[in-house]
């Protein structure tokens, strides 16, 4: 199963990663039964009015998002979001794609049962502003702790 990490008692020393998983590989999937950008464009239509985070400008693709200059700096936004993701059709998509397709893919590369992922539960659904006159620092893992 797929285990939360804020859910885990504590987080296991890593070992260095099998050769297997160091390798890029292409991920074949049908994106008609894991539809995450389609979720993504309903729930940003839906919610993002609703909260105050943007609208659709002209069609309804995730390019043509406009988010409201405010939650860029706005943790109560970043909160609000969360909530609203938590019971959507989104996270629900999220779950199957990784119970279905990448947690296979990667017991598959490792030959290896019985073994426990762990991920991002939500996921982030990062906005990032369009252009803009007003300067911004560059969003870096790095900076908050992740990926080292």
């Amino acid at each position: 199963g797929i285990a939360p990490a804020a859910r885990r008692p504590h987080a296991p020393q890593a070992d260095a990663l099998p050769e297997s998983l160091c390798q890029e590989k292409l991920l074949e999937f049908d994106p008609d039964l894991y539809d995450l950008r389609g979720e993504a464009t309903r729930l940003l239509a839906e919610a993002g009015p609703w909260l105050g985070f943007g609208c659709f400008v002209g069609a309804q693709r995730l390019e043509d998002f406009r988010a409201e200059e405010k939650v860029f700096n706005s943790f109560s936004y970043e909160k609000e979001w969360r909530r609203c993701l938590l019971g959507s059709h989104l996270l629900k998509c999220y779950d199957r794609f990784l119970q279905e397709v990448i947690c296979p893919q990667l017991r598959s590369d490792l030959n290896e049962t019985p073994v426990s992922f762990y991920c991002q539960h939500p996921p982030t659904l990062r906005l990032q502003p369009g252009p803009s006159r007003q300067p911004r620092q560059l969003h870096s893992d790095a900076k908050y702790g992740h990926q080292q």
